[in-house]
């Protein structure tokens, strides 16, 4: 994907995308892309060089890169690397913000984060494949390419994924029956998920609906507390190892950066602001909103007074009226400014 001829091309594709599928996401529909993953593997499959036979000092091939790239890869890279850094962003933010909440978890809601990922796991033991094609959320079909939320209660009892995005789990949108048995529907622990249960019965509990349970002792019925404990996971790799790769990529692309930077820096920080997790992210993310339009303002003022000709001036104006009207709105920008 995103085989670009221009490092300007390359980028406009992808921020595209980027914007369709949070756009999806607020109308809870799936994407069929999965941008966000194809961004973290293709920058790895960029930079990596093929190892030699007596080269076994590390597993991870990005810490190794080419000393000299090719024109077209770096191009590429260049094309990537701001959409890159909004990916990295949003999960150092995703983690940040799990750590935050362990630290205030109440009494029924267990958390931890698994510091190793999916794919550095033993398959036979590991009930997740980080590989497969259904990482997408359970709540708001957003995708999940690196760092997500699993539910304990489900692969315990259930033994099925009910994998969830930061975003959900932090809104506790999980706190609801959602049907796993593909023919009962019924509300208790061991069949569906069930994450209202606000009861605290344990022994002989009234509501007659089946025995404790075995993992949590309360009442699978009205009060199991195992579909409220999640574990934050990665599926291939982890946060400091995406933060090495952007460096990588940075050190080979900072002294040529791309045409338009500051723009699509504003539109993904307008796609950031959607992913808030916390109060202060909130403040973020009405901060990030002002940027995009505060840079909008200045391009236009720039370009403005570098055209030459009535017409051509009107037609500048039009296209920053889309922008600005998209980020009104909060549709994706499709108008783009051609050189």
């Amino acid at each position: 994907m995103y085989q670009g001829i221009t490092a300007e091309g390359t980028n406009r594709e992808i921020v595209s995308i980027l914007e369709c599928t949070n756009l999806n996401r607020k109308h809870m529909k799936q994407s069929l892309a999965i941008p966000e993953t194809c961004i973290l593997l293709m920058a790895q499959d960029l930079l990596k060089r093929p190892a030699s036979s007596d080269d076994h000092t590390t597993m991870l091939p990005f810490l190794k890169p080419e000393p000299s790239l090719p024109d077209d890869k770096l191009n590429r890279l260049r094309g990537l690397f701001p959409s890159l850094q909004h990916v990295v962003g949003l999960h150092e933010q995703a983690i940040h913000c799990i750590e935050g909440k362990m630290e205030t978890k109440t009494w029924d809601q267990e958390l931890e984060i698994v510091r190793v990922p999916n794919t550095w796991q033993n398959p036979n033991l590991c009930t997740v494949d980080p590989y497969g094609n259904d990482f997408f959320c359970k709540l708001c079909s957003a995708e999940l390419s690196n760092v997500y939320m699993h539910c304990v209660g489900c692969e315990l009892l259930l033994n099925k994924d009910f994998n969830i995005c930061i975003c959900c789990y932090h809104e506790k949108r999980y706190k609801k029956t959602i049907r796993m048995h593909p023919l009962n529907d019924k509300r208790h622990s061991t069949v569906n998920h069930t994450g209202q249960f606000h009861f605290m019965k344990q022994k002989s509990c009234s509501c007659k609906n089946g025995p404790a349970c075995k993992n949590c002792t309360f009442c699978a019925g009205c009060s199991c507390k195992c579909h409220t404990w999640f574990t934050a996971q990665c599926r291939f790799k982890t946060i400091d190892d995406e933060k090495k790769l952007l460096k990588c990529i940075e050190d080979k692309v900072s002294s040529q950066p791309i045409r338009f930077l500051d723009e699509t820096r504003a539109r993904l920080a307008y796609i950031g602001s959607a992913n808030v997790y916390d109060d202060i992210n909130t403040v973020q993310a009405q901060s990030n909103v002002r940027q995009a339009s505060a840079i909008v303002e200045d391009s236009k003022e720039s370009l403005t007074a570098l055209v030459v000709g009535s017409s051509v001036e009107r037609k500048v104006s039009v296209v920053f009226q889309d922008v600005e009207q998209s980020i009104n709105n909060e549709d994706p920008i499709e108008t783009t400014i051609q050189n």
